[in-house]
């Protein structure tokens, strides 16, 4: 399944007014998670089918486009059964950095929530120098979240600091499709 979120986070406290926000996606695997930004996915998905065309309509072969990526980089995996959290930053170059997926001792109460059809459960932890709510569903039993967040018997669905300083905010959710993406052709359908 794939979860979607309104990420916002508070990068200057001066300026609490105009967070940064972004549109994000968490894959969910049956035993492993992928987090990233949703916005540069549909920026690539765009700037492909620009190529495409400008290919097929370029009767001398020289083509320009101009892309401008505005989205983050970050792509965050995470791998329970392996203990593993790799990030793989994309700027120039890619680089990928192994770690040890983090420990987060939760605290799971008994409330209860519903976001879309999902049945979920509030859980709060201490991370990374913030106090944190976490609504998961208990019925995706993948030990994923969004960013670095794990460990609960469930998908996180949503996930914000007790300052609303960041915040991973439910959208929706979807069932994953998937399939081969599709070969860039020139403009004599050769690949």
């Amino acid at each position: 399944i794939l979860v979607h979120y309104k990420f916002s986070h508070v990068r200057d406290t001066n300026n609490r007014a105009h967070p940064y926000t972004e549109n994000m996606v968490l894959f969910v695997g049956k035993a492993s998670g992928s987090f990233r930004s949703y916005d540069r996915q549909l920026q690539n998905e765009l700037y492909r089918r620009q190529m495409q065309e400008a290919i097929t309509n370029s009767p001398d072969g020289n083509i320009r486009l101009d892309h401008k990526i505005t989205a983050s980089g970050t792509e965050y995996y995470q791998f329970i059964n392996y203990k593993k959290l790799v990030r793989k930053e994309k700027m120039m170059n890619s680089y990928i950095v192994n770690d040890a997926l983090p420990v987060i001792t939760w605290h799971i109460s008994a409330d209860k929530a519903n976001f879309a059809e999902l049945h979920c459960q509030k859980a709060t932890c201490h991370f990374k120098g913030r106090d944190y709510t976490a609504w998961f569903c208990p019925d995706l039993p993948v030990r994923v979240g969004p960013w670095k967040l794990n460990g609960l018997p469930g998908v996180i669905v949503e996930a914000y600091d007790a300052k609303k300083e960041v915040v991973f905010k439910f959208d929706r959710v979807e069932k994953a499709v998937l399939g081969a993406s599709k070969p860039i052709k020139d403009r004599h359908g050769r690949i």
